[in-house]
């Protein structure tokens, strides 16, 4: 249930975009520019559990 309330935010985050006139691809390079300066600026979340880092190689292994 959980996953699905999530995938569901996710997917509604996309279509505002969309419907705001930003492409998909832009909405993902920003997230990626997101992640990354809160990891170069030492986020606390970063800091305490590496979710950053780990979304962001999650990210980069899925264009691969």
């Amino acid at each position: 249930m959980v996953v699905d309330c999530l995938a569901r935010i996710i997917t509604s985050t996309y279509l505002l975009g969309r419907r705001l006139g930003l492409s998909f691809a832009r909405v993902d390079l920003k997230m990626e520019q997101n992640l990354r300066s809160s990891i170069a600026a030492d986020h606390e979340i970063e800091e305490w559990y590496g979710d950053l880092s780990a979304l962001s190689a999650y990210l980069e292994a899925k264009k691969r």
